[in-house]
């Protein structure tokens, strides 16, 4: 038998805590290997790793080791998956008849996501918007308030499901957004915390997004056939 998500197992409404612990190991697991992996050798300097491969490059004063960016690479990963994946299924609900509510549920992921993706991709915050005269924490609050609006505007789609994922997810995300924006002056040690923090923050509203793009096309597939 080939691999299943948690999704894919099982009842579609995930309401117990066996099912809830299933699902966060799916989608933490991954990244707290990758983090671990990073930590302990002592000739890798983890915030070279965090930082864009440019930006890593400039920082260390050579170029180029081959860990240089891996982590920031991988969060974009992230980030496309879970915006491909909502964006597919959207597409999939919207022709097969869905429910329109259901379908904006998944076009609003897929675009909130693909925005933080290509703001991370670009350094749109950090270098290129503020170059052109907008403020960082302004784009940092905008971004927030979009979530806010996005969490309100399908809170009772996110919870019809269990959502245990996102919640944490949001919550990494929520800390390292707090750091960068409390700490204008960061120590290495922080700047690595705010990294952490956001890394495991993007796994987490990726595989939430994920996993429930699959479960809302299992769900309509079952009930058209």
């Amino acid at each position: 038998m080939g691999y299943q998500s948690p999704d894919a197992i099982g009842p579609l409404k995930e309401t117990g805590l066996n099912q809830a612990i299933k699902k966060n190991f799916f989608v933490f697991a991954p990244p707290a290997i990758l983090v671990i992996a990073l930590l302990v050798p002592p000739w890798v300097n983890p915030l070279w790793a965090f930082q864009d491969p440019i930006v890593a490059a400039q920082s260390s004063g050579e170029c180029c080791s081959a860990y240089f960016g891996v982590m920031s690479n991988i969060g974009v990963i992230y980030w496309i998956v879970g915006a491909t994946a909502a964006a597919c299924a959207a597409i999939v609900l919207r022709a097969s008849g869905a429910p329109s509510r259901t379908v904006a549920f998944m076009t609003s992921a897929g675009l909130l996501t693909a925005a933080l993706g290509l703001d991370d991709l670009l350094l749109l915050h950090e270098r290129i918007l503020p170059k052109l005269g907008i403020p960082q924490k302004a784009i940092l609050l905008a971004y927030a308030l979009a979530g806010v609006a996005y969490v309100a505007a399908f809170f009772r789609d996110i919870r019809s499901r269990d959502f245990s994922v996102l919640c944490l997810g949001i919550l990494a995300l929520v800390v390292s957004l707090g750091i960068d924006v409390v700490f204008s002056e960061q120590t290495d040690q922080m700047k690595i915390a705010e990294d952490i923090a956001k890394f495991f923050g993007i796994a987490g509203w990726t595989g939430f997004h994920w996993l429930r793009a699959i479960a809302e096309m299992r769900e309509r597939a079952r009930s058209t056939a």
